[in-house]
């Protein structure tokens, strides 16, 4: 029995001598592999007849910066013209598009609320080339995209990304619950539905 808690003290002095590992001590892999780690960029005009200024963040960072600078920002622009429309749901599966989840699966409610969140902006997302950001994340589930050009995108408006989740949301549905997939563009663009840290 003495033997038993001699090997114990040891094995728990060998640890307290060598450390425990941590998950700094973990080799970190790039969220999106091939691509550098990057930020999203936004024009914002805070204030009516205002100067643009460059943000960058997830979208709930960049809306929370924005009511930083100006607390009525929604207020002010409530009465700007959306002319979005929703597009048409396709009958056949996009070609482009890859239902696997990366790093495990999002969940559904979460991406529809993250859909409806970046429609509500019309900036202009802007990504240096090689690189992915997530643009929204709740609860673990994300929406990011990717540039796969070796220079600066700017699309259009957020609906672009909203889009892409859209149809990864109607087409890569694993139960009632999860969803997860990529979908490319023939332009050289990704937009990625999955689980991730946030």
């Amino acid at each position: 029995m003495r033997t038993i808690y001699i090997t114990a003290l040891i094995a728990f002095l060998a640890l307290e001598a060598f450390g425990y590992p941590t998950d700094t001590d973990a080799v970190t892999e790039p969220a999106f592999p091939g691509y550098e780690d990057g930020t999203t960029t936004f024009q914002v005009v805070p204030y009516p007849d205002a100067d643009k200024i460059t943000l960058s963040g997830t979208m709930q960072e960049v809306h929370a910066k924005i009511l930083e600078i100006n607390p009525i920002y929604e207020e002010d622009w409530k009465n700007v013209n959306n002319t979005y429309s929703k597009p048409e749901p396709r009958s056949d599966k996009p070609p482009l598009l890859n239902c696997d989840g990366r790093n495990g699966y999002a969940k559904i409610d979460k991406i529809n609320d993250g859909i409806s969140y970046l429609r509500k902006f019309k900036l202009p997302p802007g990504l240096e080339g090689n690189t992915c950001q997530m643009v929204s994340c709740s609860y673990d589930s994300a929406i990011s995209w990717c540039n796969a050009l070796p220079t600066l995108r700017v699309l259009p408006s957020f609906d672009n990304i909203a889009d892409g989740a859209q149809v990864i949301l109607n087409w890569c549905q694993v139960d009632w619950d999860n969803v997860g997939g990529v979908l490319g563009h023939p332009d050289s663009w990704r937009v990625f539905v999955d689980k991730e840290k946030c």
